[in-house]
């Protein structure tokens, strides 16, 4: 039965919630979830993919594009692994090891 349906399920997949269950386990708690599968659209029109990346990069080089980071000497690896643990981190954790 699809998610969609009324009664539907959907696939919780994370690290707090794996498996299948019923769609008011989302919904009563008003939560929100989205997702794409970028492989399956690459699969489905490669050439999208291709426009889409080249966009980025222009925007990036054009200084539009921010990616969100936090970066850690390597003396602070704990610090940086207990970030991601807890999951507070937003995008990408970096250790700089020189």
């Amino acid at each position: 039965m699809s998610g969609r349906q009324i009664g539907g399920e959907v696939t919780l997949v994370g690290p707090r919630l794996v498996g299948k269950g019923p769609r008011e386990r989302l919904l009563g708690n008003l939560k929100t979830v989205i997702g794409f599968s970028i492989g399956s659209i690459g699969r489905q029109d490669p050439e999208l993919i291709g426009q889409r990346r080249a966009e980025l990069w222009k925007m990036l080089a054009a200084g539009q594009l921010r990616p969100a980071h936090k970066a850690f000497p390597m003396e602070r690896i704990a610090d940086a692994v207990e970030l991601i643990e807890t999951r507070r981190n937003l995008g990408r954790v970096l250790i700089h090891t020189t």
